[in-house]
């Protein structure tokens, strides 16, 4: 199969200038994923909990379901990070500054890669021998997308089930496709709310169905 860093033009000399970040969320698994979708991953992933990006690169990697994981860019990490905050969340932490480096930019969100990470660590070198497993410059690509995954297709009904950020990326763009779907039926919603864990129960019937109860909150 051919390898990651083999597809990325990586040497083996420029190894040891790059960490790996495997992205995946605490509480929901696919978050990091999700802020990819909507253009905010690199604004994610700038917000760490300890100084983990020690190396002058990131070589960015997505969750994407178990052992795949969906090519994220390379980023350069600029200054050294500042402590930060968010309030509302009791959360502190660190802030990087990073900028994305122009190399195979066409391939982010397109190229998935097979790792079976059989270590805790979510930022290891891109040289490390692990003692289990595979060593993160063995990567393997499993498929290259046609083009960048992105919220731009509908999916199905079955597959409707997304956050508030999605839902405003998807109004505020007038997706065509969700526009189309969601304009067209008839039907009950659930909202949730994640913090309190409150839920809300409506219907959709009559001329405004569902699509057009987005301006609602």
């Amino acid at each position: 199969m051919l390898k990651l860093l083999e597809v990325l033009k990586i040497p083996e000399s420029e190894l040891k200038n790059y960490k790996v970040h495997f992205a995946i969320g605490i509480t929901d698994k696919m978050e990091p994923y999700k802020k990819f979708l909507i253009g905010e991953f690199k604004e994610w992933q700038e917000q760490q909990t300890q100084k983990n990006f020690s190396r002058p690169y990131v070589l960015s990697l997505i969750y994407y379901r178990k052992d795949t994981w969906l090519f994220g860019g390379i980023y350069r990490v600029i200054g050294k990070p500042t402590p930060f905050e968010r309030p509302e969340e009791q959360w502190k932490g660190w802030k990087y500054c990073t900028e994305l480096v122009d190399c195979q930019t066409d391939l982010i969100g397109r190229v998935f890669v097979s790792y079976k990470k059989e270590y805790r660590q979510s930022y290891p070198k891109l040289e490390m021998d692990p003692e289990s497993g595979m060593s993160p410059r063995e990567m393997c690509v499993s498929s290259i997308l046609e083009k960048k995954a992105s919220i731009n297709d509908f999916g199905g009904f079955d597959q409707v089930n997304i956050d508030y950020e999605t839902l405003q990326v998807i109004v505020r763009d007038n997706i065509s496709s969700w526009r189309s779907a969601l304009s067209n039926v008839k039907g009950i919603y659930l909202i949730a709310d994640k913090r309190t864990g409150k839920q809300y129960v409506g219907s959709a019937y009559g001329c405004k169905k569902v699509y057009f109860l987005r301006g609602e909150r």
